[in-house]
């Protein structure tokens, strides 16, 4: 799918509908493709220009030819009277996009259309169409390493694998209690002179 840029310089317009009754209009104009907010892009205000703005102010857009060459995308450049009570609108400018891919650069100038329909003023602008560009073929969905580690370049925390404690098997009491015993007896058996001594060990082993 190919792309090209399009760069918008608004310049001015003229004679436009004076929308204020007591002080001079200030004039700006917003621009979208088809209206769309997610494409929006104004100009700054013309302090007290009345119907005579100047903006000499450039947006860049880009625009899938595909659509363009279809009449599908048209630019729509809103003028606007900015105002403390709330801003009013002017008239406006739609244009098909295709013009704009007919020649590599351009003026133009077109008429303003009120909100009654009726035509008042002119807008002057001039655009300039970029070289085509593809967009890249979006890469497959990644699959997460078996152990859990975030793959690298993840801006994912690094989380080493946890290992649930595990607490020492105790020993049987009788067989602790046994090897003490035995110790006891056998650390004692050496403070005794009398031989038979042991023969009372080899009893109780015996039992």
């Amino acid at each position: 799918m190919d792309y090209r840029t399009l760069e918008i310089t608004l310049l001015s317009a003229k004679d436009l509908k004076d929308v204020n009754l007591l002080f001079k209009m200030d004039v700006y104009a917003v621009v979208t493709i088809n209206g769309d907010p997610q494409t929006k892009q104004k100009t700054p205000v013309d302090k007290d220009c009345g119907p005579n703005p100047n903006w000499n102010y450039t947006m860049i857009f880009t625009v899938n030819e595909a659509a363009a060459n279809q009449n599908r995308l048209k630019l729509v450049i809103r003028l606007v009277s900015d105002r403390r009570l709330g801003d009013k609108n002017i008239g406006e400018v739609v244009v098909p996009m295709k013009e704009f891919l007919d020649c590599k650069e351009k003026d133009f100038v077109y008429k303003v259309r009120l909100p009654n329909g009726k035509l008042k003023g002119t807008l002057n602008l001039c655009s300039k169409i970029g070289e085509k560009f593809g967009v890249p073929v979006a890469a497959p969905p990644h699959v997460a390493p078996v152990m859990g580690y975030p793959a690298a370049g993840s801006s994912a925390g690094y989380y080493p694998p946890q290992f649930a404690y595990q607490q020492p098997p105790q020993q049987p009491v009788v067989e602790l209690f046994g090897r003490i015993l035995i110790g006891e007896v056998v650390s004692h058996a050496f403070d005794f002179d009398d031989p038979s001594f042991m023969d009372g060990l080899n009893v109780w082993f015996d039992s």
